[in-house]
């Protein structure tokens, strides 16, 4: 398209467009920028690391067993709690060390 030249009104409207473009764009890198993920990504993400849903799930048993534990106030529901407890606290104690090494790590 050798020659052409375009008229006042086209260079107009395709100034107008690339001033909205140039606009638009500024606006989507700042909100990808200033984005967070979402709970379930962030859920997805740590799927691969079963010590922390080990550790999650001695939190659930602990609480259960904590309330089974106060309504009952039976001997063996109460060591249960004991040793459950212990356990969720030696499990975090673990997956809070390793998270730790993994971000002091250097990158790459």
């Amino acid at each position: 398209m050798e020659g052409y030249e375009m008229s006042q009104g086209e260079r107009r409207a395709l100034q107008a467009i690339e001033d909205t473009l140039r606009l638009e764009a500024s606006g989507l890198d700042r909100r990808l920028r200033e984005m967070t993920p979402g709970l379930w990504l962030r859920l997805r993400r740590r799927a691969g690391q079963p010590l922390a849903g080990l550790a999650i799930l001695f939190g659930v048993a602990s609480a259960v067993l904590l309330v089974t534990a106060m309504r009952s106030s039976s001997i063996g529901v109460v060591w249960g709690f004991a040793a459950c407890w212990t356990a969720t606290l030696l499990t975090t104690a673990v997956v809070s060390r390793s998270a730790a090494a993994r971000r002091q790590a250097p990158a790459g």
